[in-house]
């Protein structure tokens, strides 16, 4: 068991801080783009920013669990009661779900580059 540094602390600070302002903003956008005018929610833009908005939100929560929540568990040591911190390191300690969990993470980051290429494709297009 490696020891927590300096940096390792700051960089889940960080990581905590950008997942809570990411998630604040991704929700607001949603809101934003599910309230919108009728006409403005037939365009097809409207539906790329929800889908970017959503895959957003998914990628950020995935990064927190698989950066940020599993090295907390690890280094305070929560994993040794019987809790579901516990349930939780067990869980992510499976080589299967460790590798579909990173694969997930991937594919997500991958699929809001290709959103924002068909989005831009199609603007091209219009023009």
């Amino acid at each position: 068991k490696e020891n927590l540094d300096l940096v390792g602390i700051i960089n889940m600070i960080l990581s905590i801080l950008f997942f809570l302002v990411g998630i604040a903003g991704n929700l607001l956008s949603l809101v934003v783009l599910l309230n919108t005018k009728k006409h403005m929610a037939k365009l097809s833009m409207c539906s790329y920013m929800i889908a970017l908005t959503l895959t957003n939100t998914l990628y950020l929560l995935l990064h927190v669990y698989i950066n940020t929540l599993n090295r907390l568990i690890y280094h305070l040591s929560l994993f040794e009661d019987k809790s579901f911190l516990n349930i939780i390191y067990k869980f992510d300690s499976n080589i299967l779900v460790c590798k579909l969990l990173s694969f997930f993470k991937h594919f997500i980051r991958s699929l809001n580059i290709f959103i924002i290429l068909a989005c831009s494709i199609e603007k091209m297009l219009a023009i």
